[in-house]
């Protein structure tokens, strides 16, 4: 939620710049060419084009850009001029083009699909912003950073080539892409290194397919020779069933089928594909990474140990099947409700506020005694809750502090824990032989 505050905020505060920049980003001075182009100077001598004032709404059809005014290169898209009111369905930029400035080609809503020619090396903010007709992008061998928000709301945009070259991209840069499955990439090790692969890969599309040289990946094997890799790089990766890790790689290491650091601490990334319902995080492992189950629908079961202390954000975010959870209490808030039905808290002193709200499925809980206090609505709505499994005795739970908007707990059936058989039957419970809730 924190992260999604940050997100809209962000979003929010670009778009203020955006409205602003438009406005007064025009390259009002400069030489007009006979080709109808303006050439504004830059400081290295070489030109920046876009179009005079008087082309706006008049541009329509094929595009092909300069590579030089009055013998010198063209080296820049100009800020924030062919979308205006242009109908411009494709844009041939010149190989002496080394940067596509900021909001060149936003609002060119009829533009279908551009190659950034391996001359370029950087993509302005905002540069192809709402080109709704973008279906496909090719990013050259030479762009090493896509600016904040360059894809923002390419609706259309169904795939993109992500060149070796890309060392940043940044700030929901690929934001309400919502067509964007297919990533096109030709080498893991400079893909794993990508500071804000999170921007490509955590938004949109929730079924993203990542091809490695046009091959989609499933059984993805990490080399030696990657020893980072950057939060989101396998996001919404449905096809992942796999990752094993090279004996060599000090990093990381591969643990039936899912990537872990080499220590064992960290689980990285689940493999997102794999279709077993069921999934016990290792005992030992403390921290569960940014979108490590991301958009998994195939589990249904998850236990999380106490061992684990931290996890990423996103790291369980879309994993809608979700019916049954055994974890520490904080983890709570990570875990995807909307068809909860039974949960196993396992240790924690506090149940947050609004924890469990309107978990309309959840019919039961584990509460262990070391759970002192039970926040503000914390089962408000949870209108199917019966069994109530506490972890300790009558006397334990009457010192429990439960806040307001908790109806549905404490009109629950509510059973104490016992070892042994009491002497009156109904009001304990016990763990039998494989682990499973009994009353006595």
């Amino acid at each position: 939620m924190k992260a999604l505050k940050r997100v809209l905020l962000g979003v929010l505060s670009v778009a203020c710049i955006f409205a602003t920049a438009v406005a007064f980003t025009s390259c009002e001075d400069g030489a007009i060419g006979e080709d109808g182009f303006r050439y504004s100077l830059l400081d290295d001598g070489t030109y920046a084009v876009s179009i005079k004032n008087n082309y706006f709404g008049k541009l329509k059809g094929d595009i092909v850009l300069p590579s030089s005014y009055e013998g010198k290169a063209v080296t820049s898209v100009g800020e924030g001029d062919f979308g205006r009111g242009n109908k411009i369905t494709s844009i041939t930029i010149p190989d002496s083009v080394t940067s596509v400035g900021n909001y060149a080609f936003s609002g060119c809503d009829s533009l279908t699909s551009v190659v950034i020619p391996d001359s370029v090396t950087s993509i302005g903010e905002w540069a192809f912003y709402n080109c709704s007709s973008l279906t496909n992008v090719v990013i050259g061998d030479s762009v090493t950073s896509i600016g904040q928000a360059a894809f923002y709301n390419c609706s259309s945009l169904s795939s993109v080539v992500i060149s070796d070259s890309v060392t940043s991209i940044g700030l929901i840069a690929f934001y309400n892409c919502r067509s964007l499955t297919s990533v096109y990439i030709t080498n893991i090790e400079s893909w794993c290194t990508i500071s804000g692969l999170y921007n490509l890969m955590n938004y949109n599309s929730s079924n993203k397919k990542l091809y490695l040289n046009n091959e989609l990946v499933t059984d993805l094997v990490i080399p030696d020779s990657v020893t980072s890799i950057g939060d989101g790089a396998f996001c919404y990766c449905r096809s992942l069933k796999s990752i094993t890790v090279s004996e060599d790689n000090t990093a990381y290491q591969s643990i039936d089928g899912n990537l872990y650091s080499k220590d064992g601490k960290t689980l990285v990334q689940y493999a997102i594909g794999k279709t077993e319902p069921s999934f016990a995080i290792p005992d030992g492992v403390t921290s569960v990474a940014y979108g490590a189950f991301c958009a998994n629908t195939n589990l249904t079961n998850v236990t999380i140990p106490d061992s684990v202390t931290s996890i990423g954000e996103y790291a369980f975010s879309g994993c809608y099947n979700l019916t049954s959870v055994t974890c520490p209490a904080f983890a709570i808030s990570y875990i995807p409700k909307g068809n909860l039905q039974t949960v196993v808290i396992t240790s924690g002193e506090a149940i947050g506020a609004y924890a469990f709200q309107y978990c309309s499925e959840l019919t039961s809980i584990v509460i262990p005694n070391s759970v002192t206090s039970i926040g503000v609505g914390a089962f408000d709505s949870c209108i199917s809750l019966k069994n109530v499994y506490y972890k300790g005795s009558a006397n334990d739970w009457s010192l429990t502090s439960i806040s307001s908007y908790n109806y549905n707990l404490t009109k629950a059936t509510r059973y104490y824990y016992s070892e042994s058989q009491p002497m009156v039957g109904g009001i304990c419970w016990h763990y039998d032989e494989n682990g499973e809730v009994v009353v006595w």
